[in-house]
């Protein structure tokens, strides 16, 4: 049954219950059960690349609480008489209270355990002007351990339980909202049912207190956040220039000989770039290249014909010039362990990855390492010597590289071992260990195509990334869109707060009448991102801020970590750097 206030708009027996990846199982009633005089269609419509063109309906004061797909493709023409709800609305389901998390659920042939919260109620529950004391409703989805048929009006009995219980909405608010008291968390981690995901996440969490892992929520924030530093920059004096065909490597110290943070290995800094004539200044992110060290870092940079940064530190940048840069940052980090090692990268890609040597040859490490590198010729192959000289540092270590187009002067068996490009092919030659870690960066091209290659022999989550322009984008829902450079927005005016994407190198001003969130300006630039919820729940946003300050709206149920923004309910305050 679906109501709205005392009126019932829909009831009926025989509804759909569809479960779409990414939102919580979405309920679709004939049109016949429906009371079409209660539905007032809104000048709305979202194009669905695998159902068609949805239509929006308002129920009294809930906002577009319901849709339908009038001329649904043909793949899924059993929608097309039927009208979907919000779940908010939908009143056919017990109230979570009484529902404990891995008690078990059937009839007849098919068994079932509750194991999965869902937070799209709560943003359901956020986007409409519902009554405050329907906010609690939780909706979850059920893991099926015996399969069989399940219709409307059938009885539900409770068939089993667990000797560690918490209810659906005690679970919820535990990973969710901002109170993550450690009994109530060692508690779900009892819960022999919890899921994977779920279990991870307040494993982290718990973890963090263990360890005073500082602020934020360590159960949601994504993995390219993980590493939050304070925001700001730092004035570093030029010490050293080293030149080579096309990368220049710069060594800085702090100008008083103050220590510097301390970096983890494959971590970067951010680069500000005062330029004259008014010009708003370049942003920049580059690796760190060399031995780990609280007194210099070393960048290198690859000189590139049209780059902008590039051409402007090879001819402006002196030693004893100051440069503004960011305290270390980034995830792709070198992990503990005993595993086996593979460090694999294309031209500039290796800065990264050859911090990682220098941090391994360090401390003498035992772990099995394969360097595998990919570059044009001797001359493009930027670091050949100073990473053949750490290689006798470290007990199991092996060296390949590849040179696509070698010249007369590049010597077999020397200065590389084959001819040609790395692939499944190499990799099966060479013995990449099933057992690895693997750390990749390079082109984004190449990245694409070693991290397909890589995955014949190694299991996906062991291999990691480094993308220097932009990141990973996460748009659920999004099926299809038309990859674009980023690039700045339509007619960017001059005048408000300077919003700054560092890893993509776009600036644009914050226009408060045509974007509510740092996302929709985001968006709006073809930066690549990540979100879920839009509306400050699940931290997929959650992001580096390199320097400056937000403002929230909403606030997010629950802070993201100092040094990060949640983007997607995010305004600036004042001119503000985002490590996106």
């Amino acid at each position: 049954m679906v109501h709205h206030g005392d009126r019932i708009v829909a009831d009926s027996k025989r509804p759909l219950v569809l479960y779409e990846s990414g939102f919580a199982p979405r309920w679709y009633v004939p049109r016949d059960d429906v009371d079409e005089s209660a539905l007032t269609a809104v000048k709305l419509q979202t194009f669905c690349p695998y159902k068609g063109l949805c239509s929006y309906y308002s129920i009294g004061d809930a906002r577009q609480a319901a849709w339908s797909y009038p001329d649904a493709y043909p793949e899924v023409r059993r929608i097309s008489n039927l009208v979907s709800f919000e779940p908010d609305i939908v009143t056919a389901m017990a109230p979570s209270s009484v529902l404990s998390l891995v008690s078990r659920w059937f009839r007849t042939a098919p068994i079932a355990t509750s194991t999965s919260p869902s937070w799209t109620a709560l943003r359901a529950a956020r986007w409409l002007p519902v009554p405050s004391s329907r906010l609690s409703g939780t909706w979850f989805y059920f893991r099926v351990l015996r399969e069989g048929m399940v219709g409307a009006g059938d009885e539900i009995v409770k068939v089993g339980g667990a000797n560690e219980r918490m209810t659906v909405a005690e679970i919820n608010a535990l990973l969710y909202s901002p109170d993550h008291a450690r009994d109530r968390l060692q508690r779900a981690l009892r819960i022999e049912g919890l899921s994977p995901g779920w279990r991870a996440s307040f494993e982290a969490l718990l973890q963090s207190q263990t360890t005073a892992g500082g602020s934020g929520n360590a159960g949601l924030v994504p993995a390219a956040a993980a590493h939050p530093v304070a925001p700001g920059f730092q004035p570093l004096a030029v010490v050293a220039i080293d030149r080579s065909a096309d990368v220049l490597s710069v060594s800085m110290r702090h100008p008083h000989g103050k220590p510097l943070p301390q970096a983890q290995p494959g971590q970067y800094v951010v680069l500000r770039l005062r330029r004259t004539g008014g010009s708003p200044p370049l942003l920049r992110s580059y690796s760190l290249s060399g031995p780990l060290s609280t007194d210099r870092y070393r960048i290198s940079v690859k000189i590139e014909p049209n780059g902008a940064a590039g051409t402007y530190l090879r001819e402006n940048l002196h030693t004893g010039d100051v440069l503004d840069v960011s305290s270390p940052r980034g995830s792709f980090v070198l992990q503990s362990g005993e595993r086996p090692v593979v460090l694999l990268s294309a031209g500039i890609g290796a800065t990264p990855v050859l911090a990682m040597l220098h941090a391994l040859a360090a401390a003498r490490s035992v772990r099995p390492v394969l360097w595998l590198h990919a570059a044009r010729d001797g001359q493009h192959h930027p670091f050949a010597a100073e990473v053949r000289s750490l290689m006798p540092a470290l007990t199991h270590s092996r060296l390949f590289v590849c040179y696509s187009r070698p010249t007369s002067r590049d010597r077999m068996g020397e200065d590389f071992d084959a001819t040609g490009r790395l692939s499944r092919a190499v990799f099966g030659e060479i013995g990449i260990p099933r057992e690895a870690d693997v750390y990749l960066c390079g082109p984004n091209r190449f990245m694409a195509d070693m991290k397909a290659a890589c995955a014949a022999f190694v299991a996906p989550e062991r291999i990691h990334l480094e993308i220097f322009n932009g990141g990973e984008s996460l748009t659920p829902g999004v099926i299809g869109a038309t990859a674009r450079a980023p690039h700045p927005p339509r007619d960017d005016a001059d005048t408000g707060p300077l919003v700054s994407f560092a890893r993509s190198g776009i600036a644009a001003h914050w226009n408060a009448s045509a974007h509510q969130s740092i996302l929709e300006l985001a968006e709006a630039c073809d930066v690549p991102v990540r979100w879920s919820c839009r509306t400050g729940v699940c931290h997929n946003c959650e992001s580096g801020l390199v320097s400056g300050a937000v403002a929230y709206e909403p606030e997010p149920l629950d802070k993201p970590a100092d040094g990060n923004l949640l983007i997607c309910c995010s305004r600036p305050v004042r001119d503000i750097v985002i490590d996106l």
